[in-house]
């Protein structure tokens, strides 16, 4: 097993029409609306509760969780024009097994153009080779078909389900299908 190798800086990941990079101050307002979506909000299993005075605070969170390597998160942006799309992360690394977890969230206005699938592959492939993770696996909720949808697309496999392991944030518990890509470098 290779040791995992995140950098300590955020990095930018280019990504053809897209661009992965280090969340900023002047993305705040977009943020806002992204975090504001009640249908963005039905899936988080804890919603953040951000207005305009904690955004930037938010902002500095995700830069000390990832100098800590603990959320590798970057914001996808448009890469013409800049405009915030949604967001894409790599949780829990594990040095143990050289396995994460993976998470996205789009601008309701991101939705349909390809954005989630494209930049989870992106981050994958940045993951594999950059990081050195062996395994990247992708969870939603049975009923979010537009998240299994990204996960196929993105190149996720379905591997099962996992019975009532997401917390509701309204309570309760939903299933979840559970979806996994390897490093092809480990094949």
């Amino acid at each position: 097993m290779r040791p995992l190798t995140p950098p300590p800086e955020p990095v930018e990941i280019a990504a053809g029409w897209l661009q992965l990079r280090p969340w900023h101050p002047a993305l705040g307002d977009e943020a806002l609306v992204m975090f504001g979506d009640p249908e963005l909000r039905r899936w988080w299993v804890t919603p953040p509760e951000i207005g305009e005075n904690l955004i930037e605070t938010w902002i500095e969170r995700r830069l000390e969780r990832w100098r800590a390597g603990e959320n590798l998160s970057l914001a996808i942006q448009d890469a013409t024009t800049g405009a915030l799309l949604g967001e894409v992360q790599l949780t829990d690394l594990s040095q143990w097994d050289g396995s994460a977890w993976i998470g996205y969230s789009t601008m309701p206005a991101a939705r349909g153009r390809g954005v989630a699938p494209h930049a989870v592959a992106a981050l994958t492939r940045w993951g594999f080779d950059a990081v050195g993770l062996h395994r990247i696996q992708l969870g939603h909720a049975i009923e979010n078909a537009p998240s299994c949808r990204v996960a196929i697309k993105a190149g996720y496999p379905l591997e099962g389900i996992m019975r009532s392991s997401l917390p509701k944030s309204t309570g309760g518990w939903w299933d979840m299908e559970l979806h996994a890509a390897i490093n092809p470098a480990d094949s």
